[in-house]
C-alpha cells in the first residue's frame, strides 16, 4: 500500500517542487516506506522463511539495506524542514549509499 501511494506524492511534489510542504509530505512518505520495508525484510529473514545454509552474513547486509534508507530518508526530512532551498532535501536523499556504508562499517566493528 504504500508504494501504491509513491507516484501520488512523486506528482505532488514534482508540481509544487519549489515548495516546502510538498517536498516534506514526499519525504515523510519515504520514511514511511521504508520503515515499513525494514518490517518487511525482517520478516523475510527470519526463520522459517529463510533457508539455514544462508548465512549470518548475508542476512545482516540485507537488514542494512533497510536502515541505510530509512537514514537517508531521515536526514531528506531534517534537511527539508530546515533548508530554504527544497531542492536540497532532494538531494539529501543520495545520502543512503554513505549510510549504507556507515552501517556496515560500524556493524562490522561490533562483530568483528
Amino acid at each position: 500500500l504504500a508504494i501504491a501511494a509513491m507516484p501520488f506524492f512523486t506528482a505532488f511534489m514534482s508540481e509544487y517542487s519549489n515548495q516546502r510542504v510538498p517536498v516534506v509530505a514526499y519525504c515523510l512518505w519515504l520514511l514511511v516506506t521504508a520503515l515499513l520495508n525494514v518490517r518487511l525484510q525482517r520478516a523475510a529473514t527470519r526463520a522459517p522463511v529463510v533457508d539455514e545454509s544462508v548465512s549470518a552474513e548475508t542476512v545482516r547486509r540485507i537488514r542494512l539495506r533497510g536502515w541505510a534508507t530509512v537514514g537517508g530518508a531521515v536526514t531528506a526530512v531534517v534537511v527539508a524542514l530546515v533548508s530554504p532551498i527544497p531542492f536540497a532535501a532532494q538531494a539529501s536523499l543520495m545520502t543512503i549509499p554513505l549510510w549504507r556504508w556507515a552501517l556496515m562499517r560500524a556493524t562490522r566493528e561490533k562483530t568483528a
